[in-house]
């Protein structure tokens, strides 16, 4: 009897442990997307600034 229970408790570990990796994997996962996202709208952003300031100081030239 112990030893059918031991199996199962072995076997609960081994399930629990497989679904922990696949869940730490996957936040991973995700948390590197998120990451790319983020600094591919940050520089899509800072390159508008940069354009929009360029553009805006060669027209105040212009006109001065």
């Amino acid at each position: 009897m112990g030893s059918i229970f031991s199996c199962l408790s072995g076997i609960v570990s081994s399930i629990a442990s497989l679904f922990s990796g696949l869940i730490s994997g996957i936040a991973g996962f995700l948390n590197s997307i998120v990451s790319a996202i983020t600094r591919c709208i940050t520089g899509i952003f800072n390159a508008i600034g940069r354009c929009l300031s360029c553009g805006g100081g060669r027209r105040r030239r212009a006109r001065v």
